[in-house]
């Protein structure tokens, strides 16, 4: 095997250079659309930081249980790098404070997604390799207004069921961070309608009525709908009464839910797509059609299968019911299919999502 390297640019600007400590050796993988993990050494460690990747499909949860294997070995794919640490750089200062052993031969892995090298996540981790916390962190200034902007909603939801608490926050020339606890447990591969009820139903703003022209979702609405009759007749239903407005996360999916202490309620990750009063439902929504489009690859047929089944799920109807949207739900539902189709590139996805809507009825 080829000697060690230093890591190339990217996630090593995190850090201040010239670090004196000692050398850790990290492997960089690769992964589909430009997302990477930087694992550490040790095998709990190594578990650590895998499972920052919410791998869904079988092939890749096969090719993450291989890593788990492998990468303690020194097997498997990705480069050897090698990365030195200095306890005056006041970002590695931070870290610790969160929870990183600086002392460890292995005190963090990283994992950034979606291609975007610039907005990573770095699980911190002890002597033993245990993960103790969980640090998102910008580079470029559009990765730092995610960061910023989830570390505010964050600081305003504190308490809230459901929302991972802050526990702090950086901020330098180079870097924005946030501080989290980290939670047990792998995310899940799907949601139990009464779990989603449950998880949901403490977001409804009970004390608040608003109409749909109130939120910045009824604005963006309107362009949506403007070419299609479906969409304008179901926007003209929704927009005929009030409702109770919610806290919505934004990019609800299994895949960004854990349960707290590996077998607790459900708690909610990455809120930087959050807002404190959207539509009521929204988010449930996008939890079955986006499990359906990303992991099924579900067509229209399916894909509208599945939002009937959700709309005559007891579960569905009662939160509806809680949220002041009886007799609107198939509405609400053409209008999430038609913003979410708008917003998929030409291909499948989108083809998948109208013609569900004019399945859907």
């Amino acid at each position: 095997m080829s000697p060690a390297r230093p890591a190339p640019p990217g996630w090593t600007s995190l850090f201040a250079p010239g670090g004196a400590g000692p050398a850790l050796a990290l492997r960089e993988v690769g992964l589909p659309r430009g997302a990477i993990l930087v694992l550490p050494a040790g095998s709990a460690a190594a578990r650590a930081t895998l499972r920052l990747y919410p791998a869904q499909r079988p092939l890749a949860r096969l090719a993450q249980a291989l890593l788990a294997v492998a990468a303690p070995l020194g097997l498997g794919p990705g480069t050897r790098r090698a990365l030195r640490l200095s306890p005056a750089d006041p970002f590695v200062d931070f870290l610790c404070a969160a929870g990183a052993d600086l002392a460890s031969r292995s005190p963090l892995g990283i994992f950034a997604g979606r291609g975007d090298l610039q907005r990573f996540v770095l699980v911190l981790l002890d002597a033993e390799g245990r993960a103790r916390g969980v640090v998102k962190a910008g580079l470029e200034e559009r990765a730092r207004a995610q960061v910023r902007r989830e570390r505010d909603l964050l600081a305003a939801l504190a308490g809230e069921p459901g929302v991972p608490a802050l526990r702090g926050s950086f901020e330098s020339e180079q870097v924005s961070a946030l501080a989290l606890d980290h939670l047990e447990g792998e995310t899940l591969r799907a949601c139990a309608p009464a779990e989603l009820r449950a998880l949901l139903l403490p977001w409804l703003r009970a004390g608040e009525w608003a109409r749909l022209e109130e939120l910045p979702q009824g604005q963006a609405l309107r362009t949506v709908v403007a070419g299609s009759a479906a969409g304008r007749s179901a926007l003209a239903t929704l927009s005929g009464g009030r409702f109770h407005p919610a806290l919505r996360h934004g990019d609800l999916a299994p895949w960004n839910l854990r349960r707290a202490g590996g077998a607790g309620p459900l708690v909610a990750l990455d809120w930087e797509q959050g807002e404190l009063r959207g539509l009521p439902g929204w988010d449930w929504l996008h939890c079955v059609v986006q499990t359906e489009l990303l992991v099924v690859r579900a067509g229209a047929g399916r894909l509208a299968r599945a939002v009937r089944g959700l709309l005559a799920a007891p579960d569905f109807a009662a939160y509806c019911e809680r949220a002041g949207l009886a007799g609107r739900e198939r509405a609400l539902a053409t209008l999430f299919l038609l913003a979410l189709a708008a917003q998929a590139p030409e291909g499948g996805a989108r083809e998948a999502l109208l013609g569900a809507v004019g399945q859907l009825g």
